[in-house]
């Protein structure tokens, strides 16, 4: 007992809440990154497999770009 009137009557720490513009910063650097981070695994990727959507299928087996 005497321990939760203790912990009761110490100050609480007085953080502020972000703003709208620092949430919204926050957001864009967070999307930015994530943008990079996409282009970078694309591009480890071989050639082949990162070219993947301009193949067009000729005839039963064959394709070409």
């Amino acid at each position: 007992m005497i321990w939760r009137s203790y912990m009761s009557l110490k100050p609480r720490s007085k953080r502020k809440k972000p703003t709208r513009e620092q949430i919204s910063e926050a957001l864009k650097k967070e999307s930015e990154l994530n943008f990079r981070e996409m282009i970078r695994r694309s591009l480890a990727l071989p050639p082949d497999q990162r070219t993947h959507f301009l193949r067009l299928k000729i005839g039963i087996t064959g394709s070409c770009l």
